[in-house]
Protein backbone atom coordinates (compact mmCIF):
# COMPACT_ATOMS: atom_id res chain seq x y z
CA UNK A 1 0.00 0.00 0.00
CA UNK A 2 3.11 2.14 0.30
CA UNK A 3 3.90 2.39 -3.34
CA UNK A 4 0.14 3.52 -4.24
CA UNK A 5 -0.15 6.97 -5.55
CA UNK A 6 -4.06 8.38 -5.26
CA UNK A 7 -5.82 11.50 -5.35
CA UNK A 8 -9.08 10.22 -3.27
CA UNK A 9 -12.20 12.51 -2.49
CA UNK A 10 -15.75 12.30 -0.41
CA UNK A 11 -17.36 13.67 -3.47
CA UNK A 12 -17.01 12.22 -7.16
CA UNK A 13 -18.67 15.17 -9.81
CA UNK A 14 -19.11 17.59 -6.73
CA UNK A 15 -15.49 18.15 -6.33
CA UNK A 16 -14.02 17.47 -10.13
CA UNK A 17 -16.59 19.46 -11.58
CA UNK A 18 -14.72 22.17 -10.21
CA UNK A 19 -12.30 24.84 -11.83
CA UNK A 20 -9.93 23.93 -8.18
CA UNK A 21 -10.53 20.07 -7.90
CA UNK A 22 -9.21 19.63 -11.50
CA UNK A 23 -6.29 21.64 -11.03
CA UNK A 24 -5.49 20.04 -7.33
CA UNK A 25 -5.07 16.55 -9.50
CA UNK A 26 -3.63 17.67 -12.35
CA UNK A 27 -0.97 19.16 -9.78
CA UNK A 28 -0.91 16.44 -8.10
CA UNK A 29 0.28 14.55 -10.79
CA UNK A 30 2.62 16.83 -12.01
CA UNK A 31 4.36 16.75 -8.92
CA UNK A 32 5.02 12.86 -8.79
CA UNK A 33 5.63 12.96 -12.78
CA UNK A 34 7.35 16.19 -13.42
CA UNK A 35 8.50 14.66 -17.04
CA UNK A 36 5.25 13.91 -18.24
CA UNK A 37 4.06 15.27 -21.60
CA UNK A 38 1.81 18.74 -21.21
CA UNK A 39 -0.92 16.99 -22.32
CA UNK A 40 -1.72 14.27 -19.71
CA UNK A 41 -3.44 11.50 -20.17
CA UNK A 42 -7.05 10.45 -18.21
CA UNK A 43 -8.18 7.07 -18.50
CA UNK A 44 -11.90 7.43 -17.33
CA UNK A 45 -14.10 4.77 -16.10
CA UNK A 46 -17.89 5.35 -15.36
CA UNK A 47 -19.03 1.58 -15.22
CA UNK A 48 -20.57 3.39 -11.55
CA UNK A 49 -23.00 5.27 -13.98
CA UNK A 50 -23.19 2.81 -16.78
CA UNK A 51 -20.88 4.95 -19.56
CA UNK A 52 -23.29 7.42 -19.61
CA UNK A 53 -22.23 10.71 -21.27
CA UNK A 54 -23.73 13.09 -18.61
CA UNK A 55 -21.47 11.87 -15.87
CA UNK A 56 -18.58 11.49 -18.15
CA UNK A 57 -19.12 15.57 -19.09
CA UNK A 58 -19.29 16.20 -15.58
CA UNK A 59 -16.04 14.74 -13.89
CA UNK A 60 -13.70 15.54 -17.43
CA UNK A 61 -14.97 18.92 -18.43
CA UNK A 62 -12.93 20.98 -16.08
CA UNK A 63 -9.98 18.34 -16.98
CA UNK A 64 -10.01 18.80 -20.55
CA UNK A 65 -10.39 22.41 -20.47
CA UNK A 66 -7.14 21.74 -18.66
CA UNK A 67 -4.80 20.51 -21.13
CA UNK A 68 -5.84 16.42 -20.66
CA UNK A 69 -6.65 14.05 -22.81
CA UNK A 70 -9.67 12.10 -21.77
CA UNK A 71 -9.87 8.25 -22.78
CA UNK A 72 -13.53 6.72 -21.64
CA UNK A 73 -13.15 2.94 -20.74
CA UNK A 74 -16.40 1.80 -21.28
CA UNK A 75 -17.23 -1.41 -19.87
CA UNK A 76 -20.73 -1.17 -18.67
CA UNK A 77 -22.39 -2.75 -22.62
CA UNK A 78 -23.52 -6.02 -21.91
CA UNK A 79 -21.57 -6.77 -25.50
CA UNK A 80 -18.44 -5.94 -24.10
CA UNK A 81 -17.03 -8.96 -22.26
CA UNK A 82 -13.73 -8.52 -21.75
CA UNK A 83 -10.93 -6.08 -21.97
CA UNK A 84 -9.72 -5.17 -24.88
CA UNK A 85 -5.59 -5.29 -25.78
CA UNK A 86 -5.78 -1.35 -26.31
CA UNK A 87 -7.56 -0.90 -22.93
CA UNK A 88 -4.58 -2.94 -21.42
CA UNK A 89 -2.26 -0.85 -23.37
CA UNK A 90 -4.06 2.40 -21.92
CA UNK A 91 -3.54 1.37 -18.55
CA UNK A 92 -0.12 -0.26 -18.84
CA UNK A 93 1.77 2.12 -20.79
CA UNK A 94 -0.73 5.35 -21.70
CA UNK A 95 -2.57 6.81 -18.92
CA UNK A 96 -1.12 8.76 -15.96
CA UNK A 97 -4.75 9.12 -14.00
CA UNK A 98 -7.22 6.46 -13.75
CA UNK A 99 -10.87 8.52 -12.48
CA UNK A 100 -13.48 6.61 -11.48
CA UNK A 101 -17.02 7.73 -11.50
CA UNK A 102 -18.78 8.10 -9.05
CA UNK A 103 -22.41 5.98 -8.87
CA UNK A 104 -22.78 2.54 -8.04
CA UNK A 105 -20.09 0.49 -6.40
CA UNK A 106 -21.66 -3.09 -6.28
CA UNK A 107 -22.81 -2.88 -10.00
CA UNK A 108 -19.08 -0.87 -11.06
CA UNK A 109 -16.25 -3.68 -9.64
CA UNK A 110 -18.93 -6.59 -9.99
CA UNK A 111 -19.02 -5.19 -13.97
CA UNK A 112 -15.11 -5.25 -13.42
CA UNK A 113 -14.69 -8.71 -12.58
CA UNK A 114 -17.15 -10.23 -15.49
CA UNK A 115 -14.95 -8.41 -18.09
CA UNK A 116 -11.21 -8.69 -16.10
CA UNK A 117 -11.10 -4.94 -15.81
CA UNK A 118 -10.36 -5.39 -12.08
CA UNK A 119 -6.91 -6.87 -12.48
CA UNK A 120 -5.98 -3.99 -15.63
CA UNK A 121 -7.15 -1.90 -12.74
CA UNK A 122 -4.71 -3.26 -10.03
CA UNK A 123 -1.77 -3.45 -12.83
CA UNK A 124 -1.85 0.01 -13.15
CA UNK A 125 -1.92 0.84 -9.36
CA UNK A 126 1.34 -1.39 -9.24
CA UNK A 127 3.02 0.97 -12.22
CA UNK A 128 1.82 3.84 -9.76
CA UNK A 129 -0.80 5.24 -11.97
CA UNK A 130 -2.17 8.32 -10.31
CA UNK A 131 -5.82 6.46 -8.90
CA UNK A 132 -8.44 9.41 -8.35
CA UNK A 133 -11.96 9.77 -7.88
CA UNK A 134 -14.78 10.35 -5.13
CA UNK A 135 -17.51 8.54 -3.98
CA UNK A 136 -17.48 5.32 -5.55
CA UNK A 137 -14.51 6.25 -7.49
CA UNK A 138 -13.07 6.33 -3.51
CA UNK A 139 -14.86 3.18 -2.31
CA UNK A 140 -13.66 1.52 -5.07
CA UNK A 141 -10.06 0.89 -4.37
CA UNK A 142 -10.31 -0.32 -0.72
CA UNK A 143 -11.35 -3.32 0.72
CA UNK A 144 -14.91 -2.34 1.22
CA UNK A 145 -16.85 0.83 1.67
CA UNK A 146 -19.90 2.24 2.77
CA UNK A 147 -22.48 2.67 -0.02
CA UNK A 148 -25.68 3.72 -1.51
CA UNK A 149 -25.53 1.40 -4.19
CA UNK A 150 -29.16 -0.29 -3.26
CA UNK A 151 -30.65 2.85 -3.46
CA UNK A 152 -33.15 2.32 -6.62
CA UNK A 153 -31.71 5.63 -8.14
CA UNK A 154 -28.34 4.62 -8.93
CA UNK A 155 -29.70 1.40 -10.49
CA UNK A 156 -29.31 0.87 -14.37
CA UNK A 157 -32.35 1.04 -15.45
CA UNK A 158 -33.95 4.19 -13.72
CA UNK A 159 -30.47 6.09 -14.74
CA UNK A 160 -30.85 5.41 -18.24
CA UNK A 161 -34.39 6.08 -18.65
CA UNK A 162 -33.54 9.42 -16.83
CA UNK A 163 -30.92 9.94 -19.28
CA UNK A 164 -33.16 9.49 -22.21
CA UNK A 165 -35.89 12.01 -20.71
CA UNK A 166 -38.15 9.24 -19.66
CA UNK A 167 -38.05 10.86 -15.70
CA UNK A 168 -41.79 9.57 -14.96
CA UNK A 169 -40.99 6.10 -16.12
CA UNK A 170 -37.75 6.48 -13.94
CA UNK A 171 -39.70 7.69 -10.64
CA UNK A 172 -41.92 4.27 -11.37
CA UNK A 173 -38.93 1.93 -11.81
CA UNK A 174 -37.56 3.99 -8.22
CA UNK A 175 -40.90 3.62 -6.32
CA UNK A 176 -41.42 0.00 -7.45
CA UNK A 177 -37.82 -1.21 -5.86
CA UNK A 178 -37.95 -2.37 -2.58
CA UNK A 179 -36.81 -0.42 0.43
CA UNK A 180 -33.11 0.40 0.70
CA UNK A 181 -30.43 0.95 3.08
CA UNK A 182 -26.72 1.39 3.09
CA UNK A 183 -24.65 -1.49 2.51
CA UNK A 184 -21.21 -2.75 3.06
CA UNK A 185 -20.09 -2.79 -0.27
CA UNK A 186 -16.89 -4.81 -1.65
CA UNK A 187 -13.66 -3.29 -3.45
CA UNK A 188 -10.91 -4.15 -5.23
CA UNK A 189 -9.15 -4.19 -2.05
CA UNK A 190 -6.00 -2.28 -3.01
CA UNK A 191 -5.52 -0.14 -0.36
CA UNK A 192 -6.90 -2.02 3.18
CA UNK A 193 -9.70 -0.69 5.11
CA UNK A 194 -13.36 0.48 5.07
CA UNK A 195 -14.14 3.91 3.35
CA UNK A 196 -16.96 6.16 4.28
CA UNK A 197 -17.22 9.20 1.65
CA UNK A 198 -19.52 12.25 1.98
CA UNK A 199 -18.79 11.72 5.74
CA UNK A 200 -20.35 14.97 6.97
CA UNK A 201 -23.54 14.69 4.58
CA UNK A 202 -27.27 14.80 5.62
CA UNK A 203 -29.91 12.43 5.03
CA UNK A 204 -30.08 10.50 1.56
CA UNK A 205 -33.62 9.54 0.31
CA UNK A 206 -35.04 8.55 3.16
CA UNK A 207 -32.00 7.27 4.90
CA UNK A 208 -30.04 8.69 7.77
CA UNK A 209 -27.06 10.98 7.25
CA UNK A 210 -23.94 8.95 6.33
CA UNK A 211 -21.68 10.14 9.96
CA UNK A 212 -24.56 8.25 11.66
CA UNK A 213 -25.02 5.56 9.58
CA UNK A 214 -21.54 4.73 9.19
CA UNK A 215 -20.67 4.50 13.00
CA UNK A 216 -23.88 1.56 13.59
CA UNK A 217 -22.41 -0.40 10.39
CA UNK A 218 -18.62 -0.90 11.46
CA UNK A 219 -20.03 -1.72 14.83
CA UNK A 220 -21.73 -5.00 12.64
CA UNK A 221 -18.11 -4.89 11.03
CA UNK A 222 -15.31 -4.14 13.89
CA UNK A 223 -12.28 -5.49 12.88
CA UNK A 224 -11.86 -3.10 10.11
CA UNK A 225 -10.76 0.67 10.37
CA UNK A 226 -13.06 2.97 8.52
CA UNK A 227 -11.49 6.11 6.29
CA UNK A 228 -14.03 8.85 6.16
CA UNK A 229 -13.77 11.80 4.30
CA UNK A 230 -15.95 14.60 4.41
CA UNK A 231 -18.00 15.75 1.14
CA UNK A 232 -15.18 18.43 0.29
CA UNK A 233 -12.07 16.24 1.61
CA UNK A 234 -8.84 14.83 -0.41
CA UNK A 235 -6.76 12.26 0.60
CA UNK A 236 -3.77 11.98 -1.01
CA UNK A 237 -1.32 8.79 -0.86
CA UNK A 238 1.96 9.79 -2.48
CA UNK A 239 3.27 6.81 -3.37
CA UNK A 240 6.38 6.65 -1.14
CA UNK A 241 4.72 5.93 2.65
CA UNK A 242 3.34 9.13 3.00
CA UNK A 243 -0.05 10.50 2.90
CA UNK A 244 -1.62 14.11 3.07
CA UNK A 245 -5.25 15.75 3.52
CA UNK A 246 -6.71 19.16 1.81
CA UNK A 247 -9.95 20.57 1.39
CA UNK A 248 -11.08 21.88 -1.13
CA UNK A 249 -10.49 25.61 -1.32
CA UNK A 250 -13.22 27.81 0.05
CA UNK A 251 -15.15 25.27 1.53
CA UNK A 252 -16.22 23.98 4.70
CA UNK A 253 -17.28 20.85 6.48
CA UNK A 254 -21.13 20.57 7.72
CA UNK A 255 -21.15 21.07 11.48
CA UNK A 256 -20.45 18.61 13.66
CA UNK A 257 -23.42 16.47 14.76
CA UNK A 258 -24.57 15.97 17.94
CA UNK A 259 -24.30 12.26 17.63
CA UNK A 260 -20.44 13.04 17.60
CA UNK A 261 -20.68 15.26 20.91
CA UNK A 262 -18.87 15.60 23.03
CA UNK A 263 -15.83 16.89 21.15
CA UNK A 264 -12.79 19.32 21.60
CA UNK A 265 -13.23 22.82 21.32
CA UNK A 266 -10.48 22.58 18.36
CA UNK A 267 -12.11 19.99 16.58
CA UNK A 268 -15.54 22.15 17.21
CA UNK A 269 -13.88 25.08 15.59
CA UNK A 270 -12.13 23.44 12.93
CA UNK A 271 -14.64 23.92 9.97
CA UNK A 272 -12.01 22.56 7.00
CA UNK A 273 -13.14 19.51 5.11
CA UNK A 274 -11.57 16.65 6.89
CA UNK A 275 -10.51 12.89 6.75
CA UNK A 276 -11.00 11.25 9.93
CA UNK A 277 -10.61 7.52 11.64
CA UNK A 278 -13.32 5.54 13.23
CA UNK A 279 -12.91 1.89 14.89
CA UNK A 280 -14.02 0.15 17.50
CA UNK A 281 -12.12 -0.13 20.85
CA UNK A 282 -13.56 -2.68 23.67
CA UNK A 283 -17.23 -2.20 21.98
CA UNK A 284 -17.03 1.67 21.90
CA UNK A 285 -16.55 3.54 18.52
CA UNK A 286 -14.02 5.62 18.57
CA UNK A 287 -13.12 9.41 15.94
CA UNK A 288 -10.31 10.99 15.51
CA UNK A 289 -9.52 13.26 12.77
CA UNK A 290 -6.44 12.86 10.32
CA UNK A 291 -3.77 14.98 10.51
CA UNK A 292 -2.41 17.35 7.01
CA UNK A 293 0.15 15.02 6.79
CA UNK A 294 2.20 11.62 7.42
CA UNK A 295 2.82 8.28 7.37
CA UNK A 296 0.43 6.14 5.31
CA UNK A 297 1.30 2.56 7.61
CA UNK A 298 0.23 4.77 10.64
CA UNK A 299 -3.22 5.57 8.31
CA UNK A 300 -4.18 2.67 6.74
CA UNK A 301 -4.50 -0.82 8.02
CA UNK A 302 -5.82 -4.66 7.08
CA UNK A 303 -8.43 -5.62 9.07
CA UNK A 304 -7.74 -6.96 12.68
CA UNK A 305 -10.04 -10.23 12.14
CA UNK A 306 -12.10 -12.41 9.87
CA UNK A 307 -13.94 -10.30 7.67
CA UNK A 308 -18.32 -10.16 8.24
CA UNK A 309 -19.63 -10.00 4.63
CA UNK A 310 -22.72 -8.02 4.35
CA UNK A 311 -25.72 -10.25 4.18
CA UNK A 312 -27.63 -7.90 1.47
CA UNK A 313 -25.16 -7.59 -0.63
CA UNK A 314 -25.90 -10.45 -2.74
CA UNK A 315 -29.95 -8.93 -2.76
CA UNK A 316 -29.11 -6.07 -3.75
CA UNK A 317 -26.87 -7.12 -6.96
CA UNK A 318 -29.91 -9.41 -7.96
CA UNK A 319 -31.90 -5.72 -7.78
CA UNK A 320 -29.45 -4.26 -10.24
CA UNK A 321 -28.24 -7.05 -12.08
CA UNK A 322 -24.92 -6.70 -14.36
CA UNK A 323 -25.25 -8.39 -17.95
CA UNK A 324 -23.60 -11.94 -16.78
CA UNK A 325 -25.60 -12.19 -13.53
CA UNK A 326 -28.14 -14.05 -15.70
CA UNK A 327 -30.84 -11.44 -14.64
CA UNK A 328 -30.17 -8.42 -16.24
CA UNK A 329 -32.89 -6.87 -18.56
CA UNK A 330 -32.02 -4.00 -21.26
CA UNK A 331 -33.48 -1.14 -20.25
CA UNK A 332 -37.05 -0.23 -22.58
CA UNK A 333 -37.64 -3.94 -23.45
Amino acid sequence: MNSIRAFLCGSGSDFFSTKEGAASLIAFVRQHAPSAPSKLTVAYVGTATYDLPDSLHAQTDQLEKQGCQIVPVCVANPEVTSVTEQMKKLFQQEAHVVLVSGGNTLYAVRRWKETGLDAVLTSAAQRQVVLAGGSAGAICWFTSGHSDSANPKTFLKPSILRHIGKEAEAKKEEADAVSWIYIRVPGLNILPGFLCPHYDREACDGQPPRYTDVGKMLKRHPTERCIALDHWAVLKLHGDGQFSVEGLPGKTRLDPPAEESPQPAEEIANKAPGVFILEMDNGALTRRRVPSSGVVSDLLRPASGPLVQDPFVSYFAMANPTPQSGRFVTPGS
